[in-house]
């Protein structure tokens, strides 16, 4: 095994494949990570951990909330179709000819013999003097 130091980066040939292919296996010749940070990084696992459960399960009451919301004014909606067909009904039944005809009777209406016709006046009304 041949080691070659060339810039603070050692080059190693490990195995003759790795030569056969031309590829060369580069390792670092820094210091291993210090501890302080494996334990912050080992802390922050579990707090991005916590922190995704957490935005998953406020994403999904969220659309669970909405989806409540939404399945009630759609029924609110077709309740109000149903009505609004309801009254054009009974608007259709109130403005008929023989339901007019109908209450005409009951208040004891006839239908006139003859129409009389009345003048209309030339001059409405005068306008007095203090109005001017």
């Amino acid at each position: 095994m041949a080691a070659v130091v060339a810039g603070g980066v050692s080059v190693h040939r490990d195995h003759p494949a790795d030569t056969q292919a031309g590829r060369i296996a580069r390792r670092s010749a820094r210091k291993p990570r210090p501890r302080r940070i494996r334990g912050v990084s080992k802390l922050m696992f579990p707090i991005l951990a916590v922190a995704v459960v957490f935005g998953y399960v406020s994403i999904h009451a969220n659309l669970t909330s909405t989806s409540y919301n939404r399945n009630e004014l759609v029924s609110q909606c077709r309740m109000e179709r149903i009505r609004n067909q309801r009254l054009k009904v009974e608007l259709m039944r109130l403005t008929s000819p023989q339901y007019v005809l109908a209450g005409a009777e009951k208040a004891h209406m006839i239908p006139a013999s003859h129409y009389d016709y009345l003048n209309r006046p030339e001059t409405v009304a005068k306008a007095s003097r203090q109005a001017e």
